[in-house]
């Protein structure tokens, strides 16, 4: 090929452009192409083509299979005109999520009260307290008080088990029952100690703290001498006399000596005094808790002292060897007198 065969001044190839196809593979593919359909004629003026019907059902296109190694594309969106396909329902069993709700009652609707039990379980409540408290003597000013509570509370509780309630009809009967017993036993525990009381029945009782009748002197480091007397607040004198020693006993004492001394009581009072209980020591040692031997044959302070009576009794006791000082009397009435004390010489 010469040089003027060549064109003049050749256009540059765009970098970019899709390579050229050959001009056999063009003409080869006009041969192939299929005639071309014959042209319509065109529509009268004002007329318009009426809109496509939708179709009967819901099917999603197919995108074409993509090349090897090329990205997928996203899905294509439903047609235009048509709704989304509705959301499946529910499972109808299983775990829903949430706490199960209570139930409700209707609107309107209470539920029905309970068992109305209060007075009857009071009742023997009261009835059990007030019949421990009216055995115990002082408690019965309120086991009284206690039981009436009870009775009262034991009728009213029955009246509501009969009614239909309740459910503690027993209750309510064991507390009348109680009621009952703890009333009588309170009312006699109160009409035996108001009698007492009154009568002077307790005046000689022991209250547990020792001797209640005490004398205006003779205490225990002041004590009397012979001839001395002793009031107790009840009128009851007493009195030590003819303390003497004597030696005609000394084959009884075995070598010592033997004191002798007389005890006069005068009851001065309104009521007799007892005086089993006596009690008449003699000490050596004031500060011993040893008697002296008692060698009385009398039969010493017994029976009961009425009022305006007297009565006497003579003590020999004995007194051991080098013991000639003092010797210290100790009286005592009864069980419920003080000790009254005399200092007398041996």
């Amino acid at each position: 090929m010469s040089e003027s065969d060549e064109p003049d001044n050749p256009k540059p190839r765009d970098p970019w452009a899709p390579p050229a196809e050959p001009a056999s593979a063009a003409a080869k593919a006009s041969d192939e192409a299929p005639p071309a359909a014959p042209a319509l004629p065109s529509p009268p003026s004002g007329f318009s083509a009426p809109a496509p019907a939708p179709p009967t059902g819901f099917s999603t296109p197919v995108p074409p299979p993509a090349a090897p190694g090329a990205a997928t594309p996203p899905p294509p969106p439903p047609p235009m005109g048509l709704p989304y396909p509705p959301y499946p329902a529910p499972p109808p069993s299983g775990y829903h999520g949430g706490y199960p709700g209570y139930p409700v009652a209707p609107y309107g609707a209470w539920p029905p009260p309970g068992p109305r039990n209060g007075f009857g379980t009071t009742a023997m409540v009261f009835g059990i307290i007030g019949v421990v408290l009216a055995i115990a003597c002082i408690g019965a000013f309120l086991g009284l008080p206690l039981g009436i509570g009870a009775i009262i509370l034991g009728v009213i509780g029955l009246r509501i088990a009969n009614r239909g309630e309740a459910t503690n009809r027993s209750q309510a009967l064991t507390g009348l029952i109680l009621g009952i017993v703890a009333s009588l036993i309170s009312a006699a525990m109160i009409a035996g100690i108001l009698f007492g009381a009154l009568s002077g029945t307790f005046d000689s009782w022991d209250t547990g703290s020792g001797s209640t009748i005490s004398a205006d002197r003779g205490d225990y480091g002041d004590p009397l001498s012979e001839d001395d007397t002793a009031t107790y607040d009840d009128g009851l004198q007493v009195t030590v006399s003819a303390v003497q020693s004597t030696s005609a006993l000394k084959t009884l004492t075995k070598g010592d000596s033997a004191l002798t001394f007389t005890v006069s009581l005068v009851n001065h009072g309104d009521t007799s005094v007892d005086l089993s209980e006596s009690e008449i020591s003699a000490y050596a040692d004031p500060d011993s808790e040893d008697t002296l031997q008692d060698l009385s044959t009398d039969k010493g302070l017994s029976g009961h002292l009425a009022p305006d009576a007297s009565v006497s009794t003579t003590v020999i006791v004995v007194v051991p060897a080098g013991d000639d000082g003092s010797i210290e009397l100790e009286i005592a009435p009864g069980y419920d007198y003080d000790y009254v004390y005399w200092d007398v010489a041996a």
